[in-house]
């Protein structure tokens, strides 16, 4: 984004919190089929697993 380099973290967080979030189409499709398992619960690894392949995923939960 050009005029947007000297941005630090307090203004990349200022401007993407009231922005919808892209995510993976593969990271949709793997909570989809983690729902679907049928477990209650689901384990903390399961999903850590997930979000550290998608950062802006991480970002929206």
């Amino acid at each position: 984004m050009a005029g947007h380099d000297w941005w630090g973290a307090p203004q990349w967080a200022a401007y993407l919190e009231y922005k919808e979030l892209p995510i993976k189409a593969a990271s949709k499709a793997a909570l989809a089929s983690l729902e679907e398992g049928g477990e209650e619960n689901l384990s903390g690894h399961q999903y850590a697993a997930l979000l550290l392949g998608d950062p802006l995923l991480a970002l929206r939960l």
